[in-house]
């Protein structure tokens, strides 16, 4: 699989949050943390919310060098966990 490059943050998003609903009818919500100010080193929480039992968890947590890193490399992590079964 080559790697997803997006063009901005939304589109990130949203191409994860449409990878999670197929997979599993789950919403995505998103939150970014700085380590530093500026927005280097982030770390990306992707929390899912079941509303059929009204439930939700963090799907996963990565870092990456900005928010577009992260959501590059969660898109990509989760593609290859969803579409291949690769842990």
């Amino acid at each position: 699989m080559e790697e997803i490059k997006f063009k901005n943050m939304y589109e990130g998003e949203y191409m994860i949050s449409e990878l999670i609903k197929g997979d599993n009818g789950c919403y995505t919500h998103f939150e970014y943390n700085s380590l530093y100010d500026g927005g280097t080193n982030t770390t990306l929480l992707v929390i899912t919310y079941n509303p059929v039992n009204k439930t939700h968890f963090i799907l996963h947590q990565l870092n990456g060098s900005n928010g577009m890193d992260a959501l590059e490399k969660m898109y990509n992590q989760l593609y290859l966990k969803l579409n291949l079964g690769i842990k």
